[in-house]
């Protein structure tokens, strides 16, 4: 996690981030206008999350979601697509604390589970992207080509600090780095310094950039020490003997059915 940080953190600072969130953007708006931007947004989130083992869905949202509203799409409905990046995160990622716990407590390795989990993400925002879409008819909302492509000029006029050849490189070096097995400590540094060089920037600013990414690891972190705090309380206390009794007749019917369930209780009060 801290490895990746340490790129997030220069990539936001230096302005390269926003040049990715603008293709995405335009992207999107070919996909399918307004709904296809909200949901690019979403993935693109997601797949920053899957990383970091932090999802922002803010990271992305902050342009997409403005854009998706002034394209027809219901601010509620942008609000929740762009919180579906959460699941690719926990599903998809590999230093997410959920699913660290997922795979602790089935005893399982990544692998399958991450493609699986990629797959039911995307699922789900496909679903998303088509029920907007059917809102937007049922609401007899239309947006003409010439207010979308108001909206397209206005994020491409604002001023941007590189291009896109520039800004998407240094996830390719941490991308590659990452499926060839390297130690992603290191693949997040070295794609950190790819970021300071193309971006001409100071050693010393640098390192401050990066370091202000690293800060946010302090959420998972702490999300994960109040997790394994509040397992251990639950089993001092007794509770799982307490709940293994009442659950026993359904976990011999249905294992499945029960984990399921206590995922659904506990990502909701977590």
């Amino acid at each position: 996690m801290t490895g990746i940080l340490l790129f997030i953190g220069i990539m936001q600072a230096t302005g390269f981030l926003d040049v990715i969130v603008r293709d995405i953007v335009l992207w999107g708006n070919k996909l399918g206008g307004g709904p296809g931007v909200c949901t690019a947004g979403g993935i693109a989130a997601g797949v920053i999350g899957a990383l970091t083992g932090f999802t922002q869905p803010v990271i992305t949202a902050v342009i997409t979601g403005p854009a998706a509203v002034k394209l027809g799409v219901d601010p509620n409905k942008v609000a929740g697509i762009q919180a579906h990046a959460g699941h690719i995160g926990n599903l998809a990622g590999f230093t997410h604390p959920t699913q660290v716990a997922i795979l602790a407590t089935a005893g399982i390795g990544y692998g399958l589970f991450n493609v699986l989990g990629l797959i039911a993400a995307l699922s789900i925002f496909f679903m998303s992207y088509v029920r907007v879409i059917y809102d937007m008819h049922k609401r007899g909302v239309t947006v003409s080509e010439e207010d979308r492509i108001a909206v397209m000029e206005e994020i491409k006029n604002k001023e941007y600090k590189t291009t896109s050849g520039k800004a998407f490189f240094p996830f390719l070096v941490l991308l590659i780095g990452f499926i060839c097995g390297l130690p992603i400590f290191l693949v997040g540094l070295v794609s950190a310094l790819v970021v300071m060089i193309l971006a001409h920037k100071d050693m010393k600013s640098a390192e401050q950039t990066m370091m202000q990414g690293v800060g946010l690891i302090a959420t998972p972190l702490v999300a994960t020490i109040g997790f394994l705090f509040m397992s251990t309380v639950i089993k001092q206390i007794g509770l799982v003997d307490t709940i293994s009794t009442f659950a026993s007749p359904m976990l011999s019917f249905s294992p499945v059915i029960v984990m399921f369930c206590v995922a659904f209780v506990t990502g909701f009060m977590t």
